[in-house]
């Protein structure tokens, strides 16, 4: 038996807001035709979303855009609700968006899953695929596993918990399932597929702020067989809440493909201060200082370190690619 439309709203907010007016839900009558909605402009979680509403997060972008009603199609007389989301991952590092899913009555009470509608709900997303890994500028997109329609949709809401996959923020979605109050537009194009990392000097977050402010040649260092020894110093900022790993080892590659190794030597060759090993920067604090040294043929050109930072044990680091550029000319 084939889904019931319940309601089919894929909205996002308009972008009706302007620098003299505050957003709000609701744009106020204008001579001038509205604008298509094709981005979402609500960026907090403070007050539930609606269906059709997405809320945009430095690292994630999320909603439900539809909801229907699957009717069973099994003697447990169980319909269902079947709820569509949507979540971009906008960030710079692999890693699932949705921690957990949970959808609540009026009362407060979880509703359980109802499998006798299941057949008359898919495809759907289990709860292994939309936890798994997404890979930045990856869109997940589909329906839940349909939960047990209850009497009225009023008050039932879906809660969902996101966290930043390096471990910098978390953020719980709250999402009114009203349909009464569900709004209508076109849903925004899917990001931009992170296929290459621009190398630039600075990259800056939400959550960090990290610039390359010189590279040397150690002056401890000698030339030997057409190498040298190079310094790469770094500034680390930390512009969050938690702490920040600052990592000391990075892969440094050429123009030509090759990657050049870092040695610990008795003073870096003189490349110091060095950042010791197991440094954190804490919440407003900052890190200055040399990563181990690597040593790179005189030649070396258009160098660029690969660069990972993140915040707590276990979460997938944010990739950074800075521009090194050239052996620095002998003194």
């Amino acid at each position: 038996m084939r889904a019931c439309p319940l309601l089919t709203s894929v909205a996002v907010l308009s972008a009706c807001a302007s620098a003299s007016q505050p957003l709000s839900p609701i744009c106020p009558a204008s001579s001038a035709a509205p604008a298509a909605p094709t981005a979402p402009v609500a960026h907090d979680t403070s007050r539930p979303l609606v269906v059709g509403e997405l809320v945009e997060l430095p690292w994630v972008r999320f909603g439900v855009v539809s909801t229907s009603v699957c009717k069973d199609t099994t003697s447990l007389g169980q319909d269902g609700l079947s709820i569509e989301i949507l979540a971009d991952n906008l960030g710079n590092a692999a890693g699932p968006l949705v921690d957990r899913i949970t959808v609540e009555d009026a009362t407060g009470h979880e509703l359980p899953h109802a499998f006798g509608a299941g057949p008359a709900c898919a495809p759907q997303l289990d709860a292994h695929r939309w936890s798994s890994h997404r890979n930045p500028g990856e869109r997940l997109r589909g329906r839940l596993e349909p939960y047990v329609l209850p009497s009225s949709l009023k008050g039932v809401r879906l809660h969902a918990r996101m966290s930043e996959p390096s471990g910098f923020d978390q953020a719980d979605v709250v999402v009114d399932l009203d349909p009464a109050r569900a709004r209508e537009g076109e849903l925004p194009a899917s990001p931009a597929p992170a296929t290459t990392i621009d190398a630039r000097r600075q990259w800056v977050s939400p959550y960090y702020r990290v610039t390359l402010t010189r590279v040397i040649r150690c002056p401890d260092g000698v030339e030997e067989n057409g190498k040298v020894a190079i310094g790469v110093e770094i500034l680390v900022e930390n512009l969050g809440k938690k702490p920040i790993e600052v990592r000391t080892q990075g892969e440094l590659k050429d123009d030509q493909g090759y990657i050049h190794g870092q040695f610990i030597g008795a003073n870096n060759f003189g490349c110091t201060p060095r950042i010791p090993i197991a440094t954190y920067a804490r919440p407003n604090d900052k890190v200055r200082g040399f990563m181990e040294m690597f040593v790179v043929p005189v030649t070396a050109k258009g160098m660029k370190l690969r660069y990972t930072i993140g915040s707590s044990i276990g979460a997938t680091p944010a990739e950074l690619l800075l521009d090194v550029g050239d052996v620095p000319p002998a003194k």
